[in-house]
């Protein structure tokens, strides 16, 4: 809330950004205060100064602190945002030392579908004589979605020679009601239309991607989606799947939240009553077609997706001779990549990055060192 009692101050999404916005309490104005290419995490109003810190990220650099110079009760703010300075550079320091890959934005849509954000991130030492493998990473949610931020996961892929194509398909927030809306009852339809549309496009804009080295990973509602492509199409020569769901039926009963989802995909129905619809919308159905290597990732102390999603995966492709390979982590949860043990974190990295380094072949990299055990220090 402002000091006054006249605004409430919030931070929404909206086309691949986040920004801050006052909204009027009486007669529910909004306003967008800020703007640009950046992800705002937090705020807080200082009272009397018209003044807010804000934590935010930016292409080129992680989460770091701004004042922002707020417009007074009944002023406008300015078209192209409120006046930001920066107080921070953390990461000042370790970023002297690297090399950053800005994210390119490009756009696209799939047949008959609405336009669709997607970036590219080029290799670091980019040679445009070269041709370089890519991955297609998918975020989580899906009602979440991609920015042009800092993602440190997507920097180290480019730094091992591996270019990185993001997109928000539908299913994503950010884009209005009817867009995010776009997939409920259906998953693996129009969210899997724009994804490969958004690959189709990358290839296009970007002639140096190789389309014969692709590879694609993402966790939560991504690992869904990512074992789902794999069980649709042979074009992916390796893939990653972390905490997904791979079988509705048995996520309505095993999920701390799995018994909320009728309405995503059972149309209002528990899975006994619906079994054909949970079926439907499950990679499992569709496991015997995989071809793809594979990397399953999986927290022992996940509850929102439990581990018995990617086991069922992993053993089906083992069963029918995929090369595969299941990495475990005990005592994580679902927000490993995001809060787990530190040396957890780096193996998880690690991890991912040599699969990719294995199957897609960077030219002249090699894998990083990584320990016998998930629960061991680097």
């Amino acid at each position: 809330w402002s000091p006054d009692g006249r605004y409430l101050y919030a931070a929404a999404s909206l086309d691949g950004q986040v920004h801050l916005f006052r909204v009027e309490v009486a007669g529910g104005g909004v306003q967008q205060l800020t703007r640009g290419e950046r992800v705002i995490f937090d705020w807080s109003v200082l009272p009397g100064c018209g003044l807010a810190a804000v934590a935010a990220a930016s292409p080129d650099s992680p989460n770091d602190i701004y004042l922002a110079r707020l417009p007074g009760p009944g002023e406008t703010p300015p078209a192209d945002g409120v006046p930001l300075t920066r107080l921070t550079r953390a990461n000042r320091d370790l970023l002297a030392q690297r090399q950053v890959s800005m994210p390119e934005k490009f756009q696209f849509r799939a047949q008959g579908g609405p336009l669709v954000d997607g970036w590219v991130i080029r290799p670091v030492d980019f040679d445009p004589a070269r041709r370089y493998p890519a991955v297609l990473q998918i975020h989580g949610g899906p009602m979440a979605m991609y920015t042009g931020a800092f993602f440190f996961e997507f920097q180290l892929l480019a730094s091992a020679g591996i270019a990185v194509i993001y997109t928000n398909p539908r299913g994503s927030q950010g884009y209005g009601q009817d867009f995010c809306a776009g997939i409920r009852g259906n998953w693996g339809a129009n969210d899997y239309a724009d994804l490969m549309a958004g690959v189709d496009a990358a290839l296009a804009r970007f002639p140096w991607i190789d389309p014969e080295r692709l590879g694609v990973a993402g966790g939560s509602y991504g690992g869904y989606m990512t074992a789902w492509i794999t069980g649709h199409t042979d074009r992916f020569k390796a893939a990653c799947v972390m905490r997904a769901v791979t079988n509705c039926y048995s996520f309505f009963g095993t999920s701390d939240g799995g018994y909320r989802w009728d309405r995503i995909w059972g149309a209002g129905q528990p899975p006994w009553e619906n079994p054909e619809d949970y079926l439907r919308q499950s990679p499992i159905s569709y496991v015997g077609r995989v071809r793809t290597p594979t990397l399953v990732i999986h927290s022992e102390e996940d509850h929102r997706c439990l581990i018995e999603q990617g086991e069922q995966w992993y053993v089906a492709l083992r069963r029918q001779g995929v090369e595969a390979e299941f990495l475990r982590f005990p005592g994580e949860t679902h927000e490993l990549s995001r809060s787990g043990k530190p040396w957890h974190r780096v193996h998880r990295l690690r991890a991912i990055v040599n699969w990719f380094i294995r199957w897609l072949e960077p030219e002249g990299q090699q894998p990083y060192p990584v320990p016998a055990g998930a629960g061991a220090r680097p």
